[in-house]
């Protein structure tokens, strides 16, 4: 993608997160525009998983997988509400914030546990058999404007 290209991309990017009542209008355009999400990686099977399910519990927004001599990262994305205030008046975290935040501590867990659920998850999803010695996830969340 041209530069000028990206550039459009983002400067729509922001136009919707300024219009954007819910984390659904963030969903939609983060999966007609994908890059955005993986800029600077380059994905195994060059495609981000959108509603990648982990096990009958929970569901990352949005996953990909990227191969480094390190090992093989799998990045689980969860996207809240661009209106979500991150902070109280007070400083601390907000409860919405909290409740994010602890879908992530969840996914941790649910993923130490399932190693070899999520690889063959994301296998069928890229849509090939896939042999990792170590799936090692990360985990990202985008909240608030």
């Amino acid at each position: 993608m041209s530069t000028n290209n990206a550039e459009t991309v983002i400067d729509r990017f922001r136009e919707t997160l300024d219009a954007a009542a819910n984390e659904h209008d963030v969903q939609v355009f983060l999966e007609q525009n994908p890059f955005l999400l993986t800029l600077g990686y380059r994905p195994q099977g060059g495609c981000v998983i959108s509603q990648l399910p982990l096990g009958a519990d929970f569901r990352a927004d949005f996953a990909f997988v990227i191969g480094l001599n390190s090992g093989t990262f799998v990045h689980l994305v969860e996207i809240e509400s661009p209106t979500l205030d991150m902070f109280t008046a007070s400083g601390d975290f907000s409860a919405g914030y909290n409740h994010a935040f602890q879908q992530i501590q969840d996914w941790t867990q649910w993923c130490e546990s399932n190693c070899d659920y999520l690889a063959n998850t994301i296998s069928d999803a890229l849509g090939k058999r896939a042999c990792w010695e170590r799936l090692i996830p990360h985990f990202r969340l985008i909240a608030g404007r």
